[in-house]
């Protein structure tokens, strides 16, 4: 063999060595130590996963990765284990605990408790954090517990736990309510959700302008001494300024007709003219449905025309 085809070769091999190793599967089934009762789990870092016992509040952390199970917090006698989740960035997990009215604050890296919040409740079910504060539902009595986070990163104080009444929509029935509990986007992940999916409309417009345009502009622009930065901005903008005013009308009427990443990623405080009409449809809200239409169709067709008549009077082309 040649020397020209002897690495190539040696390169294929090894990744033929190496390919059934990486595409390994994540283990289907990890067993739990014997009468451990799991409730709760999160994911930490990494491959890394917790897993809370309803028998005596044990935690045990795993690797999805390869199936190991090491011992994280150990359990004492009436303690419970329910909701857990991991507090990013600041090395915290909290576990809820059940029928004792107990939230609890663990070090990830020592597994020790690093303090105990005790509170009238029900059960304590499931609990999610955010970077304001720690909510752990009641699955018994309709509240749900809070815990203020510091500015600072450091520990609540037990005395500032309080709760918290639900009210309105959500009514308790006889046995387990509020078993559940996750923490929605706000407005910033739907803008950069729209940026992202229609951004390129305005892109392909401008470029497509810009192919329009003689070169020969730019070259005598340059060869007359302006710079390069000064040719974009006071000659070239100007020629592309209708395609980019096109590109921003076609990404307007996307935006705001868009619902596949909204209705995905929205929360009750962002709802999006799509979002309330695709719910009413859901529902018996015809009427609803009907009149948010129709304010969808007046905001995009408003700019549409007030952009159109701009451009006629300036005589500029949306291509």
């Amino acid at each position: 063999m040649s020397r020209r085809l002897l690495l190539p070769a040696a390169a294929l091999l090894a990744l033929c060595l190496t390919a059934p190793a990486l595409a390994s599967p994540f283990p289907s089934e990890i067993p739990l130590p014997g009468g451990y009762r799991p409730e709760g789990i999160t994911a930490g870092t990494g491959t890394t996963a917790y897993v809370g016992s309803l028998a005596d509040g044990a935690i045990v952390s795993v690797n999805v990765r390869t199936g190991s199970v090491d011992p994280f917090a150990a359990g004492a006698t009436g303690r419970v284990t329910a909701g857990l989740d991991y507090e990013d960035g600041a090395h915290r997990l909290w576990a809820a605990g059940g029928p004792t009215g107990e939230v609890r604050a663990y070090d990830t890296r020592t597994g020790e408790i690093l303090e105990t919040y005790s509170v009238t409740a029900g059960f304590l079910n499931d609990v999610v954090v955010t970077e304001d504060a720690v909510y752990v539902t009641d699955s018994l009595l309709p509240q749900l517990i809070v815990i203020p986070l510091p500015d600072d990163g450091s520990l609540p104080d037990p005395a500032d736990a309080f709760a918290l009444p639900l009210t309105g929509d959500l009514v308790y029935v006889d046995g387990f309510n509020a078993n559940g509990i996750v923490a929605s986007g706000g407005w910033l992940i739907l803008v950069l959700a729209y940026v992202v999916r229609k951004l390129p409309f305005t892109v392909r417009s401008s470029s497509a302008i810009l192919h329009q345009i003689d070169p020969s502009l730019e070259e005598a622009s340059i060869n007359l001494g302006v710079s390069p930065l000064a040719t974009f901005v006071r000659l070239m903008i100007p020629l592309m300024l209708g395609g980019i005013v096109g590109g921003m009308v076609l990404t307007w009427v996307a935006v705001a007709s868009e619902l596949s990443a909204t209705v995905v990623l929205y929360s009750s405080q962002w709802q999006t003219l799509t979002v309330v009409m695709f719910q009413a449809l859901e529902g018996t809200g015809a009427g609803l449905a009907a009149a948010t239409v129709s304010m969808l169709i007046l905001f995009t067709v408003v700019p549409v025309a007030f952009v159109y008549r701009l451009l006629r009077r300036y005589e500029m082309s949306l291509l």
